[in-house]
């Protein structure tokens, strides 16, 4: 028959009697390459989904915020006449909100009929567009429909207090922008037309003179080239009616890329991770259909087959059913595709569905079954090398014990441990490797995820270490609500614990080019004379001098600066950094780009504040609304708000549950197929204890103790694994958004967690006493 024809038959027929193995394989491969394949595909979407957003939305490239007294409509003009044929527009922000919800929320309202039309043009999640040639419809974000209440076809009164501002309209539409994403997100406001604005522009600009605010009216042009036209090119020549100032910048959110960056990072850890489980799994599982074929090899090698024949006499029919796995994985990759990216980013997703992502979906699997075909080979090459095969007598012998203590037992550690046969130790080290790999993802992706929610939860992790910020925007404020402090009443006695005075504003610094455009950065100042209040830490001290600072996290990076460099400012006074610390946004500067320092040193450095008040440490039972009597009608009390990225990150959620719960699934099928294939091998050692005179419990004993070792050994290992791992994913999230990276394992997910493995070892275990039952002990000893 020749050397090629016993392969080909020893092959069909390997492939025959094994089939249901080989089908199952091709499945695993199918739905591991698959669930790798979603995954990766939704880390590649999310490094996109930024730009692509801008560009479903028409995004603006440049941005200038200018006073409404300067000639602003000249600005339009001149950028209209750029190279390019630029789109450009210029809207305002107004107070105008639906009546009893004024405090709440604001508009942003066109003032050139481009703006919401081809510049900046939201997305519209529910309804429609609102008409530009209309004053009586608008559109609202998703946070003013949640805070109001209001839904498409809502009929509101829209009214601005201290103004006769009062417009009846109608919601049309819900709306996102890049407006609703950025170092706004969360902000309730509304989007109304430039019908609008020609109808009550003036009467909210007059109501501002009249209030003496008419110097803090702005106008906000914003412009996008397309083409790849250059924008910026000749901006410098267009007279703006501002001289010397900086009008145009180019438009940045760096929240929101911080934001997708966290999140594109955990689906790169979960890719990761999911990866090394999946080839542990599929490659245990390839290889123990491989030696299952070790009889085989006696038969080739009698055939006069070489050893690279017998090789592939072995990881022929393997290899098929891997490479039959690969072919499908991308099926299953394009249809997990329409579930990634999720979270924030699947929010900005501006075409969510199914996505064919062409270098994922030809590399992914190819790469895959390359890894997996290769460990199946040295597989076969090993099982092919043995001198011989030990017979089943040989291997009873060595793995039925001696001891006359507890049989059932032995049998089981022996098991665990691969004891006997070489084909033994490496099924339980591929089953143990396989639980490990399951295990360590499980606990480090919800590790991630309980860290996400513990900061969610926590204000002091982003920066207040104190419970409220009382303020005004006049001068002198701070004195007054101090004194009132200090002098106790009804307001304060067994409300507050502690207190400091506090001012926020903007100082102009001169360290380079990194401050190129604004020259100044955030400052709050806080007074060491009372219960100092100062920001959370991440190392060094808190400033003992007037001009001694801590600078916020992301300042240390983006200013190239470290503990001991120095910061001159614009009058004169140089300001030493002497600690890193967390420190939250109480102005309007970004979260992150913020310095705290002594009130004295802030004031003789010429700083200035924008709000002065006091910082606040509740008495244990209070609640803010205990403070609402301080100060007076002007006085705002403002608790702990999470900042943009800490809101983005909240939405991302559980990191991809669906994900975690099928590498869970993975991980206990894993299990399941170890124990059941480690069970099946020992059947005739089990038969052999009850020939002796064991009861069936000794079986069961022996089957529960090899499950229960194998299980604890695989989460022991897994688990610190897990640990680690998230801890370290945790630690680069909390350095990308700027926050305390305090790490919060989650133990009741830990403790889950191998409960689940226990139980699937439980389960496991259970039915492979039922089979073991229903095998004779007379057709397993006999002699075939």
């Amino acid at each position: 028959m020749g050397s090629r024809g016993a392969l080909r038959l020893l092959v069909v027929s390997g492939a025959r009697r094994r089939w249901r193995a080989l089908v199952a394989l091709a499945l695993a491969t199918a739905l591991g390459g698959g669930l790798l394949l979603t995954v990766w595909t939704g880390a590649r979407r999310i490094g996109s989904v930024s730009s692509r957003f801008e560009d479903a939305t028409l995004g603006p490239e440049l941005i200038g915020v200018l006073p409404a007294t300067d000639d602003w409509r000249a600005l339009v003009v001149g950028l209209e006449a750029q190279p390019g044929a630029p789109a450009v527009a210029a809207f305002t922000y107004m107070g105008v909100a639906p009546e009893r919800f004024t405090d709440l929320a604001g508009a942003h309202v066109g003032l050139t009929p481009s703006f919401g039309d081809t510049i900046y043009r939201p997305r519209i999640l529910e309804g429609r567009r609102a008409d530009p040639a209309r004053a009586d419809e608008l559109t609202i974000n998703a946070a003013m429909a949640e805070v109001t209440g209001l839904s498409v076809g809502d009929d509101v009164t829209l009214v601005a207090d201290g103004t006769e501002i009062r417009q009846q309209a109608r919601v049309v539409g819900i709306h996102q922008g890049g407006f609703d994403v950025g170092s706004n997100a969360g902000d309730a406001n509304a989007l109304l037309t430039p019908a609008f604005a020609d109808r009550w522009y003036e009467t909210w600009a007059d109501g501002a003179d009249a209030a003496g605010f008419g110097d803090q009216l702005l106008v906000v042009v914003i412009a996008r080239a397309g083409h790849g036209a250059d924008l910026r090119r000749g901006t410098d020549t267009v007279d703006t009616g501002a001289p010397g100032s900086d009008v145009l910048e180019p438009f940045e959110a760096p929240e929101v890329d911080d934001s997708l960056a966290t999140q594109r990072d955990a689906y790169l850890i979960l890719l990761a991770v999911a990866g090394l489980a999946v080839v542990v799994a599929v490659a245990q599982a390839a290889g123990g259909v491989v030696r299952r074929g070790s009889d085989d090899v006696a038969a080739l090698g009698a055939m006069g087959l070489r050893r690279r024949e017998r090789e592939l006499g072995l990881a022929g029919p393997v290899g098929a059913a891997l490479l039959c796995g690969a072919a499908l994985a991308p099926l299953v990759g394009l249809l997990g595709s329409s579930r990634v990216p999720t979270g924030f980013a699947g929010s900005l997703e501006p075409d969510p569905g199914v996505h064919a992502d062409l270098l994922v979906l030809l590399t992914g699997p190819v790469a895959l079954a390359a890894v997996l075909a290769g460990l199946a080979w040295m597989s076969a090459g090993r099982v092919s090398s043995q001198r011989r095969v030990r017979s089943s007598g040989e291997r009873t012998r060595r793995v039925i014990p001696t001891s006359t203590g507890r049989p059932g037992a032995l049998v089981g550690w022996r098991s665990a441990a691969g004891w006997g046969t070489r084909t033994g130790r490496v099924q339980a080290r591929g089953t143990v490797a396989a639980l490990a790999a399951a295990t360590a993802l499980v606990v480090a992706v919800t590790g991630w995820s309980s860290s996400s929610e513990r900061l969610q939860a926590d204000p002091h992790r982003y920066g207040w270490a104190w419970d409220a910020f009382i303020f005004e925007q006049r001068e002198g404020a701070d004195l007054e609500l101090a004194a009132e402090i200090e002098a106790g009443g009804p307001a304060v006695d067994g409300a507050v614990a502690g207190w400091a005075r506090a001012n926020v504003g903007a100082l102009a610094v001169d360290i380079g080019p990194s401050f190129a455009g604004t020259g100044e950065v955030s400052v709050l100042g806080i007074d060491t004379g009372h219960d100092t209040l100062w920001p959370p830490l991440v190392r060094g001290r808190v400033p003992s001098t007037a001009f001694e600072v801590i600078v916020g996290r992301d300042e240390l990076t983006a200013r190239h600066l470290d503990l001991g460099d120095v910061i001159p400012t614009t009058s004169g006074e140089t300001l030493t950094v002497v600690g890193e610390a967390v420190v939250p946004e109480l102005g309007n500067g970004s979260f992150g780009f913020n310095l705290a320092m002594p009130l004295v040193g802030a004031i003789r450095a010429g700083t200035r504040f924008d709000y002065q008040g006091v910082l606040v440490d509740l008495a244990p039972g209070a609640t803010l609304d205990d403070l609402g009597s301080i100060g007076t009608s002007d006085t705002a009390v403002r608790g702990p708000s999470p900042p943009p990225g800490v809101l983005n990150l909240g939405l991302i959620g559980r990191v991809d549950v669906v994900v975690v719960a099928l590498v869970a699934l993975a991980g206990s099928i894993t299990l399941l197929h170890g124990l059941w294939v480690a069970g099946r091998a020992r059947r005739r050692d089990h038969a052999v204890l009850r020939a002796l005179g064991g009861r069936r419990r000794v079986v069961a004993e022996a089957l529960a103790w090899h499950g229960a070792l194998i299980t604890v050994t695989g989460v022991a290992i897994g688990a610190p694994l897990g640990l680690v791992a998230g801890r370290l994913a945790w630690q680069r999230t909390a350095r990308d958004i700027g926050v305390l990276s305090t790490f919060s394992p989650g133990w009741t997910t830990v403790a889950l967690v191998v409960l689940s493995a226990l139980g699937a070892a439980v389960a496991a275990t259970a039915v492979l006493v039922l089979a073991a039952r229903r095998v004779s002990t007379i057709a397993q000893l006999r002699v075939e």
